[in-house]
């Protein structure tokens, strides 16, 4: 683990000093990537309190995130890195590439708590923060007023 954050970083691909202190990721570079994303419109403070309870993993070049007919129990956030979604089942087998720190994918089984529809894998080096169903829950129903409907689409996937 170590030895790669310290390959990744000496190539430029993930820039590791500006997110870990002391060894541990900085919340504030979570809330960023979030920002940026589905929670755009949430409070400081709904943001804050998510990215608390989660923690990122890195991944290496080829590793799978998920594949296609898994269960679809997080949604991911791309720190840094650039993945590929394919859908197996395509005759053509297409892929879409995604570098775009984040970008939030999974979301749509997710929210239909449908099983995945496509496999996701990284290209390189991939920073991903997931979230689970759970922390989403403990969110909403902690800050009502940022998404109702959020909530409505997660309750009625339970």
């Amino acid at each position: 683990g170590e030895k790669m954050l310290h390959w990744c970083s000496k190539r430029a691909y993930i820039d590791m000093t500006k997110m870990f202190n002391d060894g541990v990721l900085m919340q504030n570079t979570i809330v960023a990537c979030w920002k940026s994303s589905i929670f755009a419109q949430w409070s400081e403070e709904a943001v804050d309190f998510m990215a608390g309870r989660v923690k990122p993993i890195l991944f290496s070049t080829d590793d799978v995130i998920y594949s296609l007919g898994e269960e679809s129990s997080h949604v991911f956030f791309v720190l840094r890195g650039e993945l590929d979604l394919s859908n197996q089942s395509d005759q053509s087998n297409r892929s879409v590439q995604y570098s775009t720190d984040g970008y939030c994918f999974g979301k749509e089984e997710f929210l239909r708590g449908a099983n995945r529809g496509h496999g996701a894998r990284a290209l390189g080096p991939l920073l991903l923060v997931p979230v689970s169903r759970e922390v989403l829950m403990e969110a909403t129903n902690k800050y009502p007023t940022e998404s109702p409907k959020l909530k409505e689409l997660l309750q009625s996937v339970q």
